[in-house]
Parts: structure tokens; C-alpha cells; sequence
């Protein structure tokens, strides 16, 4: 049988020597350092309000509303939450906790242009197309919005997602007034053809009219001179 009394002196020396090498290296993952000592951490949502002395441990305090420790420490004091600031182009996604800062995200038509984590710390607004061109991405909480030219013979104000054919007045038996432009629909005016066709068209009717009128007197004259 095995005598384990016979093993104690060298487990005793390996657990000593272990702890003497990591004091050499430094304190322990549950331990912080201060001054020459290692004092133990307090859990998150607290903080040191005193280090350890050769007497006595540290002595923990609670975060007030509004801060906040997220790992275990040996802070002085709770880190103060973070301010989702809409001057930054940011609201509030998740709300701060004395275990958890604020996480903010961007506000509506704005974009993160600077993260830390999985927080973002500013924003700025989407790019706006410009007329001429149209939407080809729509912006997005990650990502600015995707601007293109539109191709001849269509156009776009700048908030179509895909680019418009000009009119073509000839389909609806109009003239052109204005050409259009990648920013402009064409602009149809009355057809002047068909203007002067009509014009002509009244003015033959209007000289039938005027003419029948004065041979009417005229036979009219005659029969009561003849009478």
C-alpha cells in the first residue's frame, strides 16, 4: 500500500514553489497589485474604496447610478458611463448598468464611422445622391449610402433607386418643349403641326363662311333691283 504521508513534503514544495514563481511574475488572474502588494479584486460592479494592508483585505464599495466596473478590479473608483450623444450623431441602444457601460448606435439616416468593440462612438449623416444620380445602396446603420450616375437618356432627382427613361413626347403626339437632362424629365409642349393644321383648317372654314355671306347679299341686291 502506497503511503501518501511519504508524497505530502513534495506536494507541498510544488504548490510553494508554483506560488513562488507567479509572485515573481506577478499577482494572481484573482489578485491586483498595489504598491508591493497583491490584494485580491473585487467583483464587477465595484471598486477598491481600499487596497489591502499586511491586517487586512481590500474593501469593496458599490458603483452609484451611473457608473460601472465590468471585470473583476482593483479600480479606486467606477468608471463613469458613457453618454450616447445625439451631437455625435448617436442614441441609446442598451442602457448603462453598474455592471455594463452604455452601448450606443447610430440615429436614424446616420452611420458609424468610429467603433470600439461592439460600441459605437460617433456618427455622421448618409450621403445624400445628388440629382443625376441615383440610389444604389440605401444607407445603413454600418454603411454610408451607394451613389451612381444615371445613364443617358433617364435621370433621377437624387432619391429615385433606379434611373427614369425621359418622356417621349412623339409616343403621345406632343412636341419637345424642353430636352431633358440626367436630372430632368423632358418637357412636352403642344405639337406645332398639328397647331398650324388646325389654324389652317379654321381660317379655310372661316373665309367659306365669309365668302358664302357675300354672295348671299349679292343675290340678294340683284333680286331687288330686278324687282
Amino acid at each position: 500500500m502506497i503511503n501518501l504521508k511519504s508524497f505530502w513534503p513534495f506536494t507541498y514544495s510544488l504548490v510553494l514553489g508554483i506560488v513562488l514563481v507567479t509572485r515573481a511574475l506577478g499577482c494572481l488572474p484573482t489578485e491586483y497589485q498595489s504598491g508591493d502588494r497583491c490584494c485580491d479584486t473585487c467583483e464587477p460592479g465595484a471598486f477598491a474604496k481600499s487596497h489591502c494592508t499586511a491586517t487586512r483585505g481590500t474593501s469593496c464599495s458599490p458603483c452609484v447610478e451611473g457608473t460601472f466596473t465590468n471585470d473583476y478590479n482593483g479600480e479606486k473608483e467606477c468608471f463613469a458611463c458613457t453618454l450616447c450623444s445625439t451631437d455625435l450623431g448617436l442614441k441609446t441602444l442598451t442602457p448603462c448598468t453598474v455592471v455594463q457601460d452604455t452601448t450606443c448606435e447610430p440615429l436614424d439616416g446616420f452611420f458609424c464611422i468610429n467603433r470600439t468593440e461592439n460600441h459605437c462612438t460617433a456618427a455622421q449623416n448618409h450621403t445624400r445622391c445628388q440629382p443625376g444620380q441615383y440610389i444604389r445602396n440605401n444607407g445603413t446603420a454600418a454603411a454610408d449610402t451607394e451613389c451612381s450616375d444615371c445613364p443617358s437618356g433617364t435621370f433621377s432627382n437624387g432619391t429615385f433607386t433606379v434611373c427614369q427613361p425621359h418622356t417621349r413626347c412623339e409616343h403621345r403626339k406632343l412636341s419637345t418643349a424642353t430636352e431633358g437632362t440626367t436630372s430632368t424629365d423632358a418637357q412636352c409642349g403642344e405639337n406645332n403641326v398639328l397647331a398650324i393644321v388646325g389654324l389652317l383648317i379654321g381660317c379655310s372654314i372661316l373665309f367659306i363662311f365669309i365668302g358664302g355671306n357675300i354672295v348671299d347679299t349679292r343675290k340678294k341686291r340683284r333680286w331687288l333691283t330686278y324687282r
